[in-house]
């Protein structure tokens, strides 16, 4: 006897990509068809943050934070070019708020918010990696009242959100179940959440 597998086709974003989606808008191109998930993979010293805004909105990203120095990517950071990565993602989190009406300070994000980062710091030599100042960002902005520690999925390397509010975290080693499949954004460009910057 076989066991069909369901599929669930999700909308995967890519390093640098994100904004404000609608669930009844949510396709790869105004052709394609409706999903019913979002999510990303991947992540390393990324971070990925998904939140709800309403029944109907919702902000999920995939932020790639980098640093070039010299023409080389580098993803540890000092003290000094942590608060520039910080203060850039606070800027970007404003900006998008004030575009898309919506308050930081709504229940709703609070209750939903899903932030995902396996390596805050190098595991190496322990310096902090750039998605340190980005997950501090999404604290402060959202004055969460929470430790790193309690709010962040480090065993998660991604994860797919289910319009129902099912939410599968994939561990690290391992890959996502294969009902989940998934779906790219004809036009990457129209959601661009990078922040980066050239020393």
């Amino acid at each position: 006897m076989s066991t069909k597998i369901t599929s669930k086709p999700f909308l995967r974003l890519l390093e640098g990509q994100g904004g404000m989606f609608e669930w009844s808008r949510l396709k790869v191109d105004e052709n394609g068809e409706l999903l019913h998930y979002i999510g990303t993979q991947g992540l390393i010293t990324c971070v990925a943050v998904f939140f709800r805004l309403d029944e109907e909105r919702f902000f999920m990203a995939h932020i790639n934070a980098l640093m070039q120095r010299g023409g080389v990517t580098s993803r540890n950071v000092t003290i000094e070019e942590g608060a520039r990565y910080k203060k850039a993602v606070l800027e970007r989190l404003e900006a998008d708020a004030e575009a898309n009406g919506w308050k930081p300070d709504a229940p709703i994000i609070s209750r939903s918010i899903i932030i995902a980062c396996p390596e805050l710091c190098n595991p190496y030599d322990y310096n902090e990696n750039t998605g340190l100042y980005v997950v501090d960002a999404l604290i402060e902005f959202f004055s969460l009242g929470l430790s790193k520690e309690e709010l962040i999925k480090k065993d998660c390397v991604g994860f797919v959100v289910g319009r129902d509010g099912e939410m599968h975290c994939i561990q690290k080693g391992s890959k996502r179940p294969d009902e989940y499949k998934e779906r790219m954004l004809k036009e990457p460009s129209d959601r661009n959440w990078t922040v980066g910057f050239t020393c």
